[in-house]
């Protein structure tokens, strides 16, 4: 289990979109969480 995991897990029942996208101050795309996967058998 890495960080990013426990963090996108934490985000998903928050209801916060890991998918999401946000644009810079340059116009670049910035992701909420680039990586990382929610650990569905916490909450099972």
């Amino acid at each position: 289990v890495r960080p990013q995991d426990v963090l996108a897990t934490m985000y998903r029942h928050l209801g916060i979109d890991v998918s999401k996208q946000y644009l810079d101050h340059g116009g670049r795309p910035v992701p909420v969480l680039p990586f990382g996967d929610p650990i569905d058998e916490l909450f099972t």
